[in-house]
């Protein structure tokens, strides 16, 4: 999606989900606004592929309350990745 004021400020509500991503992803979307104001930026959030994950899946064996109460869970991240070698998969497999 292209970078606005909104999407920034999503970005930063969610750094609580990864502390380790998104400050730095911040800091550069920053920077390329003050050097490049009129080039438009565009963020790929890859963890969409991996929306469909079950239960089972997602969580850790861990107890359920980390989940509640710190959503301590997997993510699927690399999900672009992902997504391609499977269609690739599909493609040399011819399905």
């Amino acid at each position: 999606m292209i970078i606005t004021d909104d999407v920034v400020a999503r970005i930063r509500e969610c750094i609580h989900l990864a502390p380790l991503h998104n400050p730095a992803n911040l800091a550069g979307i920053t920077v390329c606004r003050s050097l490049a104001p009129h080039i438009p930026q565009v963020a790929v959030f890859d963890t969409a592929f991996h929306q469909t994950m079950s239960p089972a899946h997602y969580l850790y064996p861990l107890p359920y309350e980390y989940y509640e109460k710190y959503k301590v869970r997997r993510y699927g991240f690399h999900g672009t990745s992902h997504e391609y070698v499977y269609n690739k998969l599909l493609e040399m497999l011819q399905r």
